[in-house]
């Protein structure tokens, strides 16, 4: 239940909302009546633009940052296998350090 004193605000701001709002009956002069349900519709189809552009930046920034990340963590995996072929004998010095410009390079 409302208290007193909740309920005369609630009174006292609807009365003044009442009298404030007297001449803006016909709608003629009520700010923003003019523009009718169109204006509420683009400023709503403009919201959701501006959070779909919102959304789609962050996914285009989370997939490039993604694939750098896992180019370079690629890279790192095939130096190190290079690096234990080498170590264990497998490929000889040259072979070694031409594959290593190869994936440097990429």
């Amino acid at each position: 239940m409302l208290n007193q004193g909740t309920a005369l605000l609630l009174f006292v701001s609807a009365r003044v909302h009442q009298v404030e709002g007297w001449h803006m009956h016909d709608g003629s002069h009520a700010f923003g009546h003019s523009w009718g349900c169109g204006a509420s519709l683009v400023h709503t189809l403009l919201g959701l633009l501006v959070l779909a552009a919102i959304i789609i930046t962050t996914i285009l920034l989370t997939r490039r940052l993604g694939s750098s990340r896992a180019e370079k963590s690629n890279g790192k995996v095939a130096m190190d296998r290079l690096d234990e072929r080498y170590a264990n004998g497998e490929i000889d010095r040259e072979e070694y350090l031409q594959r290593k410009k190869d994936i440097l390079e990429r």
